[in-house]
């Protein structure tokens, strides 16, 4: 039930976003006062992308897999978490200590919780901050470039633009690791997928031009989507994104496929094949830290 409820959710998802300037895309956030005054430097992290970047790993597998991670998810020290997940279904309204919970809804997560076991493993006292921006199927050719009201890459922008002037405003001292990109799913299709490489030189410029008085030299992490039935031309995309990385030096690749992340386990009795399991989904973030760290 829980699967069918998902990819209804899916499937309503993507029809409004296939609407154009039908969808009444929120570009207006609140942040709520919860930091203290501080004059430390900081780690900001960046988050963007469409479902497998908003989260739909579940955290009742995670406790299942590994009750470790999931008891320790909402006590990482000096991480803490600003999101705003498909289009307001899921946030959080302010820097926030992370969880198992920042996903598309109460019940999943994202790569924000890899990203912060890499953090806590590593013994990385510097505090960090996570911010992140998601909508599921949302193509990067329309809703995240193209779309002439209310781009997804311009809202976001302004989310995150909103959450770090927050922290000036509280006395920290910036520095963007770098920006993680999960997503690439909704172009693989006939039409879309050949744009891929052109729109991503044009989504990172945009991304590191408009984050240039916050950090120079802005890290952009990619990833792989998953070689499964539902992206017809994942191996287009993948090729492009490739192809990107390979184009510059601050551009780096997450190589799912030799990472063996798996879609086809959970939930066990009929899987989501086009979300990523509960364990899949936090080694994506781990990966995403570790190349943001390296």
């Amino acid at each position: 039930m829980k699967r069918l409820v998902i990819l209804l959710l899916i499937i309503f998802t993507f029809f409004i976003s296939s609407c154009g300037n039908k969808v009444n895309v929120v570009d207006e956030f609140n942040i709520n006062d919860t930091l203290d005054i501080s004059s430390e430097e900081v780690d900001v992290i960046i988050l963007y992308g469409q479902s497998n970047a908003s989260g739909v790993s579940s955290n009742a597998y995670l406790k299942k897999n590994d009750i470790n991670t999931y008891n320790e998810a909402s006590s990482y020290e000096n991480i803490y978490i600003n999101y705003f997940c498909d289009n307001g279904t899921n946030k959080s309204e302010g820097f926030v200590t992370p969880s198992a919970s920042c996903g598309i809804n109460n019940d999943y997560f994202g790569p924000e919780l890899g990203i912060c076991k890499y953090l806590n493993d590593n013994k990385t006292n510097k505090k960090t901050f996570i911010i992140k921006y998601t909508w599921g199927a949302t193509n990067l050719n329309t809703e995240w470039l193209n779309k002439k009201d209310k781009n997804l890459l311009n809202v976001s922008l302004k989310f995150t633009k909103e959450s770090l002037e927050y922290l000036k405003s509280k006395g920290y001292q910036i520095n963007i690791k770098g920006v993680c990109w999960m997503q690439g799913e909704s172009d693989s299709t006939e039409a879309l997928a050949n744009k891929y490489y052109n729109n991503t030189v044009k989504l990172v410029s945009i991304i590191r031009e408009e984050l240039s008085s916050y950090s120079e030299n802005i890290r952009f992490v990619d990833a792989y989507i998953a070689d499964v039935k539902y992206w017809v031309k994942s191996s287009v995309i993948n090729k492009a994104k490739l192809d990107f990385k390979n184009s510059g030096d601050n551009n780096y690749l997450v190589d799912t496929i030799e990472l063996g992340l798996t879609t086809n386990l959970e939930p066990e009795e009929n899987p989501d094949l086009a979300h990523y399991d509960s364990m899949s989904m936090l080694k994506l973030g781990m990966a995403f830290a570790e190349m943001l760290y390296k």
